[in-house]
């Protein structure tokens, strides 16, 4: 049973009048070197901000907030980083032990990680992968070893929604280290949790694929994932008026009925027909979206 909106997740965006303008300028900030990950990530940030808290306009100007983005957005991935601490332990130590300093570029590879921040995340993976599967290396590396550690990396990478889940609730940063409290949100709505992260997975690797406008489509797929998972402590059944202090009720509940929806096999169409002004502006008077499923993936 789907219990999450992702009607909304997919396009809530477009509520916003300025939404292709500031889309298309966080793509354009995604492709520079070095600051350009951090800057989206702490976006993502403001974003969750403004849709927990109703604030107007849906999506962040980006006029005086770059800079606060990018600083939320290093924080961001310190919490990331951080939570990876014991596998980067692990990797140095195997690294040493093993004797393979020698036997990869690590200059040229820290270089390209700073600056393209965006592939950090798949070191653990890609180192991973390059021991089991490289010819020059002759140690021979236990595979359960990798394996568990393969499943720790999986298991870090669960939580860590969760973490910036807390950051939502608490505005503080380090908060993302609250283990106690991420688990128990994922205890309290684990269907809710899964559920976003499955989605969330869908959506980024389509987004990913869009070549050539996988910068476009993956910030917009950031607002997607960040729309999702915050939705997920609001739809706790003992506080059903949690939704409502937030966008979230808005769009669940009246803004897609302002729409005439023509619902095809794989397509979606939206005609606006309610023409005044919104809570939240004049929105898009036309939208497309690919559909599969309950997903949506917003066309340009």
């Amino acid at each position: 049973m789907i219990t999450l909106d992702w009607r909304s997740a997919a396009l809530a965006c477009t509520a916003d009048p300025a939404w292709r303008r500031r889309i298309f300028r966080g793509g354009l900030l995604l492709m520079i070197p070095f600051v350009g990950w951090p800057i989206v990530l702490g976006y993502r940030r403001l974003f969750a901000e403004h849709l927990l808290d109703r604030t107007r306009p849906l999506l962040p100007v980006w006029h005086g907030n770059t800079r606060r983005a990018l600083l939320h957005g290093l924080g961001a991935m310190g919490v990331i980083h951080g939570y990876f601490l014991p596998i980067y332990a692990w990797m140095a130590l195997r690294t040493t032990e093993w004797q393979l300093w020698s036997a990869l570029p690590w200059i040229w590879i820290f270089l390209f990680v700073a600056a393209f921040p965006i592939f950090s995340t798949l070191i653990v993976p890609a180192w991973l992968c390059w021991l089991r599967l490289s010819a020059i290396i002759d140690v021979d590396i236990p595979t359960i070893e990798l394996a568990l550690v393969g499943m720790l990396f999986a298991a870090i990478t669960f939580m860590i929604p969760a973490g910036f889940l807390t950051v939502s609730q608490t505005r503080r940063t380090m908060s993302a280290f609250d283990l106690g409290r991420s688990l128990a949100l994922i205890k309290r709505a684990p269907r809710r949790y899964t559920e976003a992260w499955i989605g969330s997975g869908i959506l980024s690797l389509a987004a990913h694929a869009c070549l050539p406008l996988a910068p476009w489509s993956v910030f917009w797929c950031y607002l997607a994932i960040i729309h999702c998972f915050n939705e997920v402590p609001l739809a706790d059944e003992s506080d059903p008026s949690a939704g409502q202090r937030s966008w979230f009720g808005y769009f669940r509940d009246a803004h897609w009925t302002r729409y005439r929806i023509s619902t095809g096999s794989f397509v979606e169409s939206f005609t606006l027909e309610d023409k005044g002004a919104g809570p939240l502006g004049s929105p898009a008077p036309r939208i497309r979206a690919l559909r599969l499923g309950p997903l949506r993936f917003l066309c340009p």
